[in-house]
């Protein structure tokens, strides 16, 4: 269906085909760790990706990494949180906005089974067993969520012309994760925190060592 038939601001506009291929895609970079699917931040669910265009190229030369990007994040993204949230996966709300924006009933019977074979096919290919708890748990716990990471990397000059290069890791948390396109304003009291600290090579080495531990005995 090209992009013109969809009424203005609809998202899932790409070829079923290449949107396979893109799920296809991310799920075979799931398995070989490459791809890391997490919940919370100022995305309810968000893609990061080991491989750079290069490397992704080479791989999957049938769908191009900015496509492939954009699938991921405009459309794959919001259909996971969609089947937890409403595991039906029929959408009333969705075929109401089509019939108000003048959509003929065709067309409206056209984009209504497409996205169901969307949301069906992200479902079978990409849910697994626990993602709705990693959800749920980051949505509905008191205690604080991991919002973001962010680093800058520094290098120290000292009077002996030697020097350092050392990282300044800040991490950001809060009590109510943010929704993205959601003003800060209308959000409430989020209770963002941030810690900034400054790490050399060796201590970055003790905390992967540290969190591959944790990560063995769960």
């Amino acid at each position: 269906m090209e992009t013109e038939r969809y009424p203005t601001n609809f998202r899932f506009t790409s070829d079923m085909g290449r949107f396979k291929q893109c799920v296809d895609a991310a799920k075979d970079m799931l398995d070989s760790q490459e791809l890391f699917l997490l919940f919370g931040g100022k995305n309810n669910c968000k893609f990061s990706t080991k491989l750079d265009s290069e490397e992704y190229g080479k791989r999957y030369a049938d769908l191009e990494f900015s496509e492939f990007r954009a699938i991921l994040e405009d459309e794959v993204s919001v259909i996971i949180v969609q089947n937890i949230v409403e595991p039906d996966l029929e959408e009333p709300s969705l075929e109401k906005y089509l019939n108000n924006t003048g959509v003929d009933r065709d067309k409206i019977k056209e984009i209504l089974s497409e996205k169901l074979e969307k949301r069906s096919y992200v479902k079978e290919v990409l849910m697994e067993p626990g993602m709705e708890s990693r959800y749920w748990m980051k949505q509905e716990s008191l205690n604080p969520k991991l919002s973001s990471l962010d680093y800058e990397l520094n290098r120290l000059m000292f009077e002996d012309n030697t020097d350092a290069l050392y990282a300044t890791i800040q991490i950001y948390t809060a009590r109510i994760l943010e929704e993205e396109g959601m003003p800060r304003m209308f959000m409430g009291e989020t209770d963002r925190k941030s810690v900034c600290f400054v790490c050399d090579k060796q201590d970055l080495e003790y905390m992967i060592e540290f969190l591959k531990e944790i990560k063995e005995r769960m």
